[in-house]
């Protein structure tokens, strides 16, 4: 394992490009059995935690506005077309929160180049002013989530 500028934590770097079959195993070959150990344990520690996780809370809501889970087919959207349908799901997802008993929703909106999160909080500044906001727990979904206080 290496520290790199491509990822958030640490992870196996080939140095070129493996386009041969032979190649990848022999990389693989390569690594160290303790290496192997690490990989396959730290995988066992997530699965882990996913399936023994604690029931949601209920006044916690998650929305995520990735447009893979908003949309079947986005491959002949533009952007525009993109973030608009992202900011209808926030404002529905908000309104509806907002007529029910959540206290707090989550929106996940990745961290790509920021528009959607400018976006969004440009949203909650101008028609939400009495809405608090912030960046949503960074252990639980890095830097592309931002919740918002609804009470």
């Amino acid at each position: 394992f290496t520290e790199n500028a491509y990822f958030q934590q640490r992870a196996v770097i080939l140095k070129k490009p493996v386009k041969d079959k032979d190649l990848m195993q022999k990389a693989v070959d390569e690594l160290k059995k303790s290496d192997m150990v690490r990989i396959v344990e730290s995988k066992e520690k997530k699965e882990a935690k996913i399936t023994h996780k604690s029931p949601k809370n209920t006044n916690l809501e998650e929305v995520d506005l990735h447009i893979e889970e908003i949309v079947e087919d986005s491959s002949g959207l533009t952007n525009g077309e993109i973030i608009s349908i992202q900011m209808g799901r926030f404002e529905t997802a908000l309104e509806t929160a907002l007529r029910s008993k959540v206290q707090r929703i989550v929106f996940i909106h990745g961290v790509g180049n920021g528009r959607l999160k400018h976006e969004l909080r440009k949203k909650l500044d101008r028609k939400y002013p009495d809405l608090k906001y912030q960046d949503a727990s960074f252990r639980e979904y890095g830097y592309g989530a931002t919740m918002v206080y609804l009470t």
